[in-house]
């Protein structure tokens, strides 16, 4: 009968901008057969400075009807305490097989503080992003630590964050091929 569907009331480890949110998103679909019909994920991505994308998953085509629905939701969300002292409404995404209907963006800006500069990342809904920004700021910082030796000798040029964030990818790499060595190990183990 497929996967065994599993409905996540909130997160505690997630920011309170994304419990406030899932909250709203979760009553607004039960009340709207338009946003409910043949939903079956969604997704939920906020920022540090309060900026928010909300994607719902569909097995549907969607039209007018959805896109009305959804501006409904997206007023609604921006009445959320968190987004409203943000100052901003969260985007809204509708994704259903080959098509992408965005309400204002398909993105947001993470604005991270490394090493006493300010960075704004723009983080593309579907695409990789460390969703913690707090961790991706330690992160950054940790890698712009790192490859100091590395600059006082002059093997590196340019913006320590840049050298900093090609680091972190390269750590964030190499753990992912650990895991994956680990997963493969478990596998054979059995």
């Amino acid at each position: 009968r497929g996967p065994r569907r599993v409905r996540v009331e909130s997160f505690p480890v997630g920011s309170r901008q994304l419990n406030e949110l899932m909250a709203a998103v979760r009553q607004e679909a039960e009340g709207c057969a338009e946003l409910r019909e043949r939903l079956f994920q969604v997704n939920f991505h906020t920022t540090l400075a309060g900026d928010a994308m909300v994607t719902l998953l569909y097995h549907r085509k969607l039209g007018p009807d959805w896109q009305a629905a959804a501006a409904q939701l997206r007023a609604r969300l921006a009445a959320t305490p968190t987004a409203a002292a943000a100052g901003s409404a969260p985007h809204v995404i509708g994704r259903s097989r080959k098509q992408k209907v965005e309400l204002e963006a398909g993105f947001v800006l993470e604005r991270l503080t490394v090493a006493g500069r300010e960075y704004v990342q723009k983080q593309v809904e579907g695409a990789f992003s460390q969703p913690n920004g707090a961790v991706c700021q330690h992160m950054l910082s940790w890698a712009v630590e790192v490859t100091r030796p590395a600059q006082a000798q002059g093997q590196g040029t340019g913006d320590a964050a840049a050298v900093a964030a090609a680091a972190a990818h390269k750590v964030q790499q190499e753990m992912k091929q650990e895991e994956q060595q680990e997963e493969v190990g478990d596998g054979n183990s059995g």
